[in-house]
């Protein structure tokens, strides 16, 4: 009998000396940031379009220097400097034309347009029949490709190629139009990315009321920047 209760007392120890382990519970927060570009985009600093439908001899002005032209249409060259690190950059552009005065601007489609193998650039000219103050007025544009980027912007676009062959190139009315969408390579801070502009065109030479100061043309744009991580769109 001794001997039961001195292991009952025993047990008793033992479950008394037991701790009861209990789930502790213990908590910890990430460190959260997003890891996103800043877009940095350079507007042309000028850009002009004249209207010369007599061919007088223009120099200097938009063209800078002593250049000169005889052009029915001339433009100076301008780009949008994409200053943008890290990311690529998707540019969205529409483009309106203006017309102030008699001026009115028509398509490469006008019924009155013929075939003109003098003129490199355009290719067409006005038929004789055509009395009316009309301007076909094209717009190139052109690209730094990923690996060629330039500290400055190109300051010339081969016109003969890309107004007449080549997919960049819209002719302005006063419809809204889509450019091309082009996605630009990124700055590397010092050597940057473009999208470089000219206009040219013709000009009916003697239409019945005579073209005047008041009679101008030129074009509108509005742009849409947006960073992605598409390639980049390649240079022609």
């Amino acid at each position: 009998m001794k001997k039961f209760v001195s292991l009952g007392l025993a047990l008793m120890m033992c479950l008394a000396l037991m701790i009861p382990a209990f789930a502790s519970e213990q908590t910890f927060a990430t460190e959260n940031e997003s890891l996103t570009p800043t877009i940095e985009v350079d507007m042309p600093s000028s850009a002009g379009v004249i209207l010369n439908p007599y061919g007088m001899t223009y120099k200097g002005g938009i063209l800078g220097g002593t250049n000169t032209s005889s052009s029915q249409i001339i433009s100076n060259v301008f780009a949008i400097t994409n200053k943008t690190q890290g990311c690529n950059l998707e540019v969205k552009a529409t483009v309106t034309g203006v017309m102030t005065g008699n001026a009115q601007l028509v398509d490469d489609k006008d019924k009155n347009l013929e075939n003109d193998s003098n003129n490199t650039i355009i290719g067409k000219k006005f038929k004789a029949v055509e009395t009316a103050n009309k301007v076909m007025m094209a717009l190139s544009y052109n690209f730094t490709g990923t690996g060629k980027e330039n500290k400055d912007a190109p300051t010339s676009l081969d016109l003969t190629k890309l107004t007449r062959t080549a997919n960049y190139k819209k002719f302005i009315t006063d419809a809204e139009q889509s450019l091309d969408t082009i996605v630009l390579p990124p700055s590397d801070g010092t050597k940057h990315t473009y999208i470089v502009y000219q206009f040219s065109g013709i000009a009916v030479p003697k239409p019945t009321e005579a073209w005047s100061e008041a009679d101008t043309v030129g074009a509108t744009f509005v742009y849409t920047f947006t960073a992605t991580p598409d390639a980049p769109t390649a240079a022609s």
